[in-house]
């Protein structure tokens, strides 16, 4: 694997690829890690109540309605936050905040982070390219 590679598995035997994030809150520069899982069926970058209660803060704009995979809608908040995967640079995001934990990950890292960034998943395996 390159640098910044990271590794597959699941209990399901169905690809779950994850990479350590480094989340930045954006009012008091709060810095935390977490395994995320990398979507690139996602068009946003979310987050779960838990990175919420860590941070200590409350979610704004609870009106906005996600889709998920099977069209149902569900009414979200969202945060800003700084979001870097390394050795990528951070990007400052807003993302949702999911009522639900998805793949016990606390981070879905959507396409709105990715597309800024040259990687590749090849066999199961995301690569920093």
């Amino acid at each position: 694997m390159a640098n910044g590679s990271v590794g597959v598995g699941s209990e399901e035997n169905r690809p779950l690829i994850v990479a350590t994030a480094a989340l930045t809150f954006i009012p008091n520069g709060e810095k935390l890690r977490f395994d995320a899982l990398v979507d690139t069926g996602a068009q946003r970058t979310a987050v779960t109540t838990a990175v919420v209660s860590r941070l200590k803060t409350v979610v704004s704009g609870s009106g906005t309605l996600v889709a998920g995979v099977d069209g149902t809608r569900v009414p979200i908040g969202t945060l800003w936050l700084r979001i870097g995967v390394p050795p990528l640079p951070s990007k400052e995001l807003r993302v949702a905040v999911l009522p639900w934990q998805p793949e016990n990950h606390d981070i879905v890292l959507g396409m709105d982070y990715l597309a800024d960034h040259d990687f590749a998943i090849r066999r199961g395996v995301f690569e920093i390219i």
